[in-house]
């Protein structure tokens, strides 16, 4: 059985449907060509793609926002 919060979707305007944010995932390349620093190296993974939205989102508005886990 699989079980999913409300928090693992996120409203899409182009289908008027829920999505799961695993939809907005990219697949991450490694770069071929050198050799990233390890604290450049960012894999998407759904949890820093929601948290990167949200920071997106609160940074549009006038006021302070405050996330927590």
């Amino acid at each position: 059985m699989s079980f999913s919060m409300i928090s693992s979707y996120i409203p899409c305007m182009i289908i008027g449907k829920w999505a799961h944010w695993d939809t907005r995932v990219e697949e991450y390349h490694y770069p071929t060509d050198h050799t990233p620093e390890y604290g450049d190296i960012l894999v998407p993974m759904v949890d820093n793609v929601r948290c990167d939205f949200l920071i997106e989102t609160i940074g549009k508005w006038s006021s302070i926002g405050y996330l927590v886990n």
